[in-house]
C-alpha cells in the first residue's frame, strides 16, 4: 500500500515484512552495508525501527537516544524528491 498524503503510517518492522524490504533492496540496492533487512530487524527493538510506504518509496525511521525520530534515506526511484 502506498500513501500519497503527507501523513505517514509508520509501523514496527516485523519478520513478515522481509519480502517487502527484499523487493525494495533488490530494485534499489543500498550503498551502506548496515542497511539490510536483517540488520534493521535485529536492531528493531533497541532503535525502534519503523517503516512506511510513501509515493512508491520505503521510508525507514528510528529513534535516537533523545527519543527524536530520525530517518534513513528513502528507498525508491527518486529519494531526493521524497526528502524534499
Amino acid at each position: 500500500m502506498t500513501h500519497d498524503s503527507k501523513t505517514l503510517d509508520f509501523k514496527p518492522i516485523e519478520l513478515h515484512d522481509k519480502e517487502l524490504f527484499d523487493q525494495f533492496f533488490r530494485k534499489y540496492p543500498p550503498l551502506i552495508s548496515e542497511f539490510t533487512f536483517t540488520n534493521l530487524f535485529c536492531w528493531r527493538l533497541s532503535k525502534r525501527h519503523e517503516f512506511a510506504l510513501y509515493n512508491d518509496h520505503l521510508i525507514v525511521s528510528f529513534f535516537d537516544y533523545r527519543k527524536f525520530r530520525r530517518f534513513y534515506q528513502p528507498i525508491g526511484e527518486n529519494p531526493a524528491d521524497i526528502m524534499q
